[in-house]
């Protein structure tokens, strides 16, 4: 039996770390992409990291080519990487804000699925992870809002010019993570509801650790793949309860 090949992309921490962690569990060689190898991977055989800035596009594809050489593909990829971006008024987000949230969270995924689309095997799943946010519109979350909005049609008009690969846009729900913990930091403001829902979620004990949720997701990939390619998915409809 083949052993499956995973790449994670924002492993160093958070989510990531933790999508990497189960692949590794369930047998899978991983590769991981980030800024730094979490201690908890660097010895473990079966994973290999990518050092890559991914706010630095330019050198993405170069450094992801270097270090899958002429190895087949990943077969799954997380494009997990993110940040939140700032949270307030959206009159006082500045445009150089929303484009330093939009080149992490949309474009380097972008170059990301073109330098592994371009390889002469191809992934059989992509999964991004996105939001809630993205079809929402949650007043506060501008840039990350516009971010995760744009993923999502990004991954939808690549399925039709990829059908030999699956993709998704998948909400994996409230999970803990430093985005999180610092929205729950925010002053209540009425005119920023998501805040409450989440701060709601870690009181209530609903908001899922990042092993937990990504465990979950593991679970949820065949789910995932039996829906159209390109489509959002939220995994509160997909059998298992949660939160976005």
């Amino acid at each position: 039996m083949t052993t499956k090949k995973v790449l994670v992309t924002g492993v160093s921490r958070g989510f990531g770390k933790a999508l990497a962690e189960t692949a590794l569990l369930q047998g899978c060689r991983v590769v991981g992409v980030g800024r730094r190898c979490p201690a908890s991977l660097e010895d473990r055989e079966a994973f290999e990291f990518i050092r890559a800035d991914l706010a630095a596009l330019e050198t993405i594809g170069t450094k992801l080519a270097r270090g899958l050489g002429k190895k087949n593909s990943p077969d799954v990829v997380f494009l997990n990487a993110g940040v939140g971006g700032p949270i307030g008024s959206s009159g006082e987000v500045s445009v150089g804000e929303i484009e330093s949230v939009l080149r992490i969270n949309t474009l380097a995924n972008k170059v990301v699925l073109d330098a592994l689309l371009e390889r002469s095997s191809q992934p059989a799943q992509v999964v991004g992870i996105s939001s809630g946010a993205s079809f929402n519109g949650s007043g506060g979350w501008l840039a990350y809002s516009m971010s995760k909005a744009a993923l999502n049609l990004l991954l939808r008009v690549y399925s039709h010019e990829f059908p030999r690969t699956h993709f998704s846009a998948v909400a994996p729900g409230i999970v803990r993570t430093a985005m999180t913990e610092s929205i729950c930091e925010q002053p209540l403001d009425e005119r920023f509801p998501a805040n409450a829902r989440i701060r709601k979620a870690f009181e209530e004990g609903r908001a899922h650790d990042p092993d937990n949720a990504a465990e979950r997701l593991w679970e949820l990939l065949p789910a995932i793949l039996a829906q159209p390619s390109g489509a959002y998915v939220d995994v509160r409809n997909l059998g298992r309860e949660g939160d976005d």
